[in-house]
């Protein structure tokens, strides 16, 4: 898993929050959507709609390791954000050296 980067995409489609279908080796979660204007860099341009937001990046056996520890945990600790669980269950992983 990736750290949250800020990205950006063409505007005609906002893009999913949980993309498990553009890349057949990376799964994209992403968070905090905003519409963003790019001015134009050039008088012949006109100025671009595009979506900014926060996003991460899971091997597809780190995202299946994550989700299926989230299935049994969340029930137990419903008191917590799905994010906040992902979050301390993956630095968890990684100081146990199993990522």
């Amino acid at each position: 898993m990736t750290q949250w980067t800020v990205a950006q995409c063409g505007y005609d489609d906002k893009p999913e929050a949980l993309d498990l279908t553009s890349s057949p080796t990376t799964v994209y979660e992403r968070r905090n959507f905003k519409e963003i204007t790019v001015p134009a860099q050039s008088e012949e341009e006109e100025e671009t709609l595009m979506w900014e937001y926060e996003e991460r990046t899971f091997t597809r056996e780190e995202y299946n390791l994550v989700t299926a520890t989230r299935e049994s945990v969340v029930p137990a600790i419903s008191f917590k954000h799905d994010n906040d669980i992902i979050d301390e269950y993956t630095v968890n992983l990684m100081e146990e050296g199993l990522l």
